[in-house]
């Protein structure tokens, strides 16, 4: 997860931008605790920023801490009016939009982690329509759909994914569904097509095992 910074050029600007700039460093280099140290610092000296608080709700998601970066992808959300017409960070433009994209991807992410599958429905819908183009929203919306039971949505989106980015998770993901739908000539032939990529994809041969026999059955 990762924070771009989208500030106005202006001098009063310069020392949190750079404050950012090391936070984000931090981050992709996987030292959180120096990040988590740069972006409170940054949060306190402009709070009404949001993007030292998505910083945060980063650094907590990958400290496995869900509590902690809910709390602050919250804070960044309230700061900006949690209006889809004015993204979460300053400035505008694309780079806006499509960072508006990932903090929803984020939040809907770790409500579904923990539970919360109409929060996480919510935040990832709202993912997908600010970013047609963020697959990794589009599986999690997905995933989401195949836990509440609404699988020709998750076909829709894990077709969507596959034809951008064709890979085994993806196309057991899109199996199962049609399993649970009990379309099992479907679900064969996309386990046998993750078998194709992933000869020895234990998952998928234990599934492909289970809906031959049930078609055998029929």
């Amino acid at each position: 997860m990762k924070s771009k910074v989208d500030l106005p050029e202006d001098k009063k600007f310069e020392k949190v931008r750079k404050t950012l700039e090391l936070g984000i460093k931090f981050l992709d280099k996987g030292e959180l605790d120096k990040a988590e140290k740069e972006f409170k610092d940054a949060s306190k000296k402009f709070p009404n920023l949001t993007t030292p608080w998505i910083g945060l709700g980063n650094v907590y998601a990958a400290k496995n801490n869900p509590e902690e970066a809910l709390k602050n992808y919250e804070h960044a959300l309230k700061i900006s009016g949690g209006q889809l017409s004015s993204p979460p960070f300053v400035g505008s433009g694309a780079s806006g939009w499509t960072e508006s994209s990932e903090l929803y991807n984020n939040l809907g992410t770790l409500y579904f982690v923990q539970g919360d599958k109409v929060k996480a429905e919510t935040y990832l819908k709202l993912a997908v329509k600010m970013d047609k183009d963020n697959l990794s929203a589009k599986k999690n919306l997905a995933d989401c759909y195949f836990a509440t039971g609404k699988y020709q949505q998750a076909i829709s989106l894990y077709e969507q994914v596959l034809r951008k980015e064709p890979d085994a998770n993806t196309l057991i993901s899109l199996a199962n569904c049609y399993f649970k739908l009990g379309v099992y000539e479907s679900a064969r032939l996309g386990y046998e097509k993750v078998l194709e990529l992933e000869p020895d994809n234990k998952i998928a041969k234990e599934n492909l095992n289970v809906v031959r026999k049930k078609i055998e059955t029929k």
